[in-house]
């Protein structure tokens, strides 16, 4: 199989998990998912142009198990209070995921070591981007999109956005 790419979106507002797959699909990737160490240490590769702040990446808790939005598989499951059992690949930092506060239920990284950032779960609506993940190393540019959503990643509260590696998007 060929290589993936991965590309970080930000924004000065954080978009839904939804709008944020609904760009990535519509740039022709998906939001992303790490399933093996491999995997997840190519989409860290490019959390150094973010420092300091949260991005989100494709998982999401519904109950009691934490599932890749893109790939609907199941990668970690909670067995008993605060223990989680990874079935696939999982890069959970320390005593994490901890559900603050009762409300975080997406997968992201903040600034930590950047050779090894450890995951943690977030409140829905914090962080700067979301990561991209495209099936070939030469996804095309990302281009502005017209989203049902009172801030798009193009324009958010008057400020232009960027991608990663690409002029910005407003």
């Amino acid at each position: 199989p060929s290589a993936s790419a991965y590309y970080i979106y930000r924004s000065y507002a954080q978009p839904s998990l939804t709008v944020a797959r609904r760009i990535c699909q519509n740039n022709g990737g998906d939001i992303a998912w790490a399933n093996t160490a491999g995997e997840n240490s190519q989409m860290m590769s490019v959390a150094p142009s973010v420092r300091p702040d949260v991005v989100l990446f494709g998982g999401i808790k519904s109950g009691n198990q934490f599932s890749w939005v893109a790939t609907g598989g199941v990668f970690a499951r909670l067995i008993v209070d605060r223990i989680w059992q990874c079935d696939m690949f999982c890069g959970w930092g320390s005593n994490q995921p901890d559900n603050a506060g009762g409300t975080e239920t997406l997968v992201g990284f903040e600034q930590g070591s950047f050779t090894n950032i450890p995951w943690n779960d977030f409140t829905p609506g914090r962080g700067i981007g979301f990561i991209c993940r495209f099936p070939d190393a030469l996804p095309r540019p990302p281009s502005p999109l017209p989203i049902d959503d009172p801030c798009t990643l193009a324009h958010c509260n008057g400020h232009a956005s960027s991608v990663s590696g690409f002029p910005s998007l407003g």
